[in-house]
């Protein structure tokens, strides 16, 4: 069981950079160029830009629209138009 832990490599791993594992095994120049080139590589990048872009706009919409649902009412509602109503028909009818 200790054998198996101390002759592997931990590497760390680096946010949206997509590097396959298995040509990691060594310290390299060539593991350092595969690295900086992925980190360049604006392809893959830009997409999940858009994603989390989407996402972004789509939230701050959400809440938004929430903010404004829940502002409460400045006109008349209707159950306080109701109960004006019917204040005034029992005022008429008292005269």
């Amino acid at each position: 069981m200790t054998g198996d832990r101390t002759n592997q490599i931990i590497t760390p791993s680096v946010p949206f950079v997509q590097i396959d594992r298995r040509l990691c095994a060594s310290h390299s120049g060539g593991f350092l160029k595969r690295r900086i080139v992925s980190l360049l590589d604006g392809e893959v990048a830009a997409g999940r830009r858009r994603i989390g872009n989407a996402i972004i706009a789509f939230s701050l919409v959400l809440v938004l629209f929430a903010i404004v649902a829940l502002q409460p009412a400045k006109d008349w509602s209707h159950d306080r138009l109701m109960l004006s109503t019917i204040v005034n028909l029992e005022r008429l009818n008292t005269r």
